[in-house]
């Protein structure tokens, strides 16, 4: 695959929601297709929460892919796209970043970027067209960090400078773009052994909860993933089960 140059919007109330509706009104867009913006005014992350994007302060941007792959093999798209942003981190930013099971990235158990996948109702001849959209901290300060409620963190933050938002997209595009081409060839297979080492839960005694589907909270130690990225947690029974969704928060152990 390969993306395309990149169409930027000055304000915008969603990438991801903007992508899926010129889809589901016919527009013959490509897979690799990329917006971006540089004010998000109604981005959302999982489970629908709200991803808060400054003027041109952060960086938001979503791309198309058409694809033929089976529902379950697409679950792991999330983490090859997590995997990309890492890299991008890690080799151009010069900070020691990590992935969370199954979309963020984090730098110092700090999150700093997330991943949405999309899919709209529709079917064309390329396949089925699933939107993913990404949200990277560029410039929030300590303050703004602090009104996000949950632990979060911003290359301004790790770095002590300012970005350009704009000008690092195509740096990033390609370091998920390689992620991609691997995801296509093998599937999350082919990328798990890059994943385990970087993923910050491994070895973690963690509780999933699923607020979507009211499913019983998992508490485990994450020994793994399967072959379709999904989690494998040891149970204090001895016994190993699959999460396929939820949310992965640390466990504390009662008092």
């Amino acid at each position: 695959m390969e993306f395309s140059v990149p169409e930027w919007a000055d304000r915008i109330d969603s990438t991801n929601q903007a992508l899926l509706a010129a889809v589901q009104r016919g527009e013959r867009l490509p897979s690799g297709y990329v917006l971006a913006a540089l004010e998000q005014t109604a981005g959302r992350g999982r489970h629908g929460r709200r991803w808060i994007s400054r003027p041109g302060r952060d960086l938001t941007f979503s791309f198309l892919l058409w694809l033929t792959e089976p529902p379950v093999r697409r679950a792991s798209l999330l983490q090859a796209t997590a995997l990309g942003v890492s890299d991008w981190l890690i080799r151009q930013q010069h900070l020691a970043a990590t992935v969370k099971w199954p979309n963020d990235v984090l730098v110092r158990d700090r999150k700093i970027s997330g991943v949405l996948a999309e899919q709209a109702a529709v079917v064309g001849p390329a396949g089925e067209p699933v939107v993913v959209g990404v949200g990277i901290n560029v410039n929030a300060t300590a303050e703004e960090l602090a009104a996000v409620g949950r632990p979060a963190t911003s290359l301004r933050a790790e770095t002590g400078r300012e970005t350009d938002a704009r000008s690092v997209l195509p740096d990033v595009l390609a370091a998920i773009e390689r992620r991609l081409v691997v995801w296509e060839r093998g599937g999350f297979a082919a990328l798990r052994k890059d994943w385990m080492r970087r993923c910050a839960d491994v070895g973690r005694t963690v509780r999933v909860v699923n607020a979507e589907t009211n499913a019983p909270e998992r508490i485990g130690r994450v020994v793994g993933f399967g072959e379709a990225g999904e989690m494998l947690l040891r149970q204090a029974d001895g016994s190993v089960v699959s999460v396929w969704s939820g949310d992965v928060l640390q466990w504390q152990p009662p008092r």
